[in-house]
């Protein structure tokens, strides 16, 4: 877990989320922070999300959250650094906008990688 998931987890926790990290979400992969069971964060840095290809493959696994049904946000690093009451919000807002109808609680795996 990188400096930028902790920060961003530990915010989070304060602020009364049910937070689990880097889980595996069948159809997506591997996620850097999963709230409520539905609702997926991904937090970028520079270092691996920087280029066409990483960028490509990082559309992709938003789009197939979006596809099996969860919430999505990203985030790169200097947000959560700098901004994080503005992180929170955009949490809050997806929050209160509620689980979409079609998420699918039963098919995320609990099983941790990393």
């Amino acid at each position: 877990m990188s400096g930028t998931e902790t920060r961003m987890r530990l915010a989070l926790v304060r602020a009364g989320y049910r937070v689990e990290t880097q889980v595996y979400v069948e159809g997506v992969g591997q996620v850097d922070i999963l709230i409520d069971g539905w609702y997926i964060l991904e937090l970028d840095s520079k270092e691996f999300h920087d280029g066409t290809p990483q960028q490509t493959t990082d559309r992709r696994r938003d789009g197939n959250s979006v596809i099996a049904g969860y919430g999505h946000d990203r985030f790169m690093w200097s947000q959560v650094r700098y901004d994080m009451d503005w992180c929170l919000a955009v949490v809050a807002a997806r929050i209160s906008d509620g689980r979409p109808d079609r998420a699918p609680i039963d098919r995320i795996s609990t099983r941790r990688t990393g």
